[in-house]
């Protein structure tokens, strides 16, 4: 299911970055897995005819289920070209090319090296994504004039009680939701409380070409300089520490 939601954040389409979509009541009708697999598929279709693209990323977080004004936001980004990335958010660059993955890690001030994970461009199978279903104790679908929201609910032994994600009617993903199980903390005072997060993504400002200049985000040597037979931070990261997992052959 992780691999599934992954997923979810790679089949992008732009909205307007508010909140609106996950704060509007919905009328949920219980459904199958047919219609998911159709919106999954739907979605699949979006992300392979358009192999170009950029578009930014609003993060929220909310302290509970239902709290309407966010405890804390962030901004981000993601350019596709072919099957080259560059996403940033919550302070994390992630670069691949077609000889490298690259992790940065801003406030570690780690940089991760390792080969490209070709698994996230593989074909849309029906079989695999309604295997993922199987762990949903429900399934609930509301339809709206802008799109259709799908909700997926979770057993107990689940880290989400349910996630959410809502389609335009061309297959663009407009939001995604994580609502996670309950969290006991401590508040500044030391008294325990608890409390059940909520986790927003929306996707917005969406452009539909790659200028040369940007496709220079996805060339390593702006990231990593080869050094003999290792690889070192590049001038622009000399303060960062390079951890190389690549797996070596003998």
């Amino acid at each position: 299911m992780k691999n599934l939601i992954k997923l979810f954040v790679l089949l992008c389409l732009g909205c307007n970055p508010s909140f609106e979509i996950c704060a509007q009541a919905k009328d949920w009708k219980e459904t199958d897995k047919s219609s998911f697999l159709i919106a999954f598929e739907q979605m699949n279709n979006w992300h392979k005819l358009h192999k170009e693209y950029s578009m930014k990323l609003k993060h929220a977080t909310f302290d509970d289920y239902s709290t309407i004004i966010p405890s804390d936001i962030s901004s981000g980004y993601f350019i596709k070209s072919n099957r080259n990335y560059h996403s940033f958010l919550l302070g994390i660059h992630t670069i691949q090319n077609d000889r490298f993955k690259i992790v940065i890690d801003s406030s570690g001030k780690d940089l991760f090296l390792s080969y490209p994970n070709t698994s996230i461009w593989t074909e849309y199978d029906s079989a695999s994504w309604s295997m993922n279903l199987d762990e949903c104790i429900s399934l609930k679908m509301d339809e709206s004039q802008g799109g259709k929201t799908f909700r997926m609910e979770f057993s107990e032994d689940n880290e989400l009680s349910a996630y959410e994600f809502t389609l335009a009617k061309d297959g663009r993903l407009l939001q995604s939701i994580c609502f996670y199980k309950e969290i006991q903390s401590e508040n500044e005072d030391g008294k325990p409380i608890s409390t059940k997060p909520r986790l927003t993504i929306s996707y917005f400002d969406f452009k539909f070409s790659v200028s040369d200049k940007t496709k220079t985000e996805f060339n390593e040597l702006k990231y990593i300089a080869k050094s003999g037979d290792n690889f070192i931070p590049s001038s622009k990261y000399k303060e960062y520490n390079l951890i190389d997992q690549r797996v070596r052959m003998n």
